[in-house]
């Protein structure tokens, strides 16, 4: 099932939309008798990763879609309009003072720019991609076909904050002796077209054991660096966990640079 206002996917017992905070209904008896049954929600931030979120200002207590961290609810709503806002807020017959002054001091901070506008980079590559699924209808006098289109539409923003990649020995092997074959096919036509009938055989010897020579060295000092690379891939994978980007400059930091 499919929320109507924002397209997410969403479980079909579902009543609420976790993304928008749309009211699902899929029966008549969902329906509201009066206003004073329809959950209002406002928007907040995840007092974890930074992650957007809407939730009832009537509960404690919620969990992040994002990072599956507790938070209470008062906290999140006033870290989101700190964000957004200065000066008394009103948030359903509650008033927050804030004092844009202390901004620094109590809430995490670009420390480039010095911006609030912050969030977690696994948040901002998750919330970048959308499911998108498009139809389209060719109606001609003969017939009429439909036509679906599936796929998963990202950000450039989502590009650039995407986990580091794990590499792999058989992507290496496997280019590098794809190099190799084209290498091979010049060489032949080289020796066809170019060299002298009388010198071919000699140059082809020369040739061909200088080309696997150098593949061979070639291939060692990549997979040895592929080696190398999988020690510290646990350690960037940690880092890019715990990155967070400012949204106001582009500046990525880890948490630790803001403790």
């Amino acid at each position: 099932m499919y929320c109507p206002n924002c397209g997410n996917k969403v479980p079909d017992a579902a009543k609420l939309c976790e993304n928008c905070g749309e009211l699902i209904i899929t029966d008549e008896s969902d329906l509201p008798i009066s206003d004073s049954e329809v959950i209002k929600l406002i928007p907040a931030k995840c007092t974890n990763c930074g992650g957007n979120l809407t939730v009832d200002p009537a509960k404690k207590k919620a969990v992040c879609p994002y990072c599956n961290t507790s938070f209470i609810v008062s906290e999140a709503i006033h870290n989101y309009n700190i964000d957004t806002l200065e000066g008394n807020i009103n948030v359903e017959n509650a008033t927050i003072n804030v004092n844009p002054k202390n901004l620094e001091e109590e809430y995490y901070s670009c420390p480039k720019c010095h911006s609030t506008n912050i969030q977690k980079l696994s948040v901002v590559y998750q919330e970048g991609h959308t499911e998108i699924e498009l139809r389209s209808k060719d109606n001609s006098w003969t017939d009429s076909k439909e036509y679906k289109t599936t796929g998963v539409q990202k950000t450039k923003l989502a590009e650039s904050a995407a986990p580091p990649k794990n590499e792999s020995y058989l992507e290496t092997i496997l280019a590098l002796g794809f190099f190799y074959v084209i290498v091979r096919v010049v060489q032949w036509i080289v020796l066809a077209f170019l060299i002298p009938k009388n010198l071919t055989s000699f140059v082809e010897t020369i040739a061909s054991w200088g080309i696997n020579l150098i593949f061979l060295y070639f291939l060692y000092s990549l997979l040895k660096g592929v080696h190398e690379y999988k020690k510290i891939y646990p350690q960037k994978l940690d880092e890019w966990k715990r990155s967070w980007v400012c949204k106001k400059c582009g500046h990525i930091f880890v948490k630790d640079d803001l403790e």
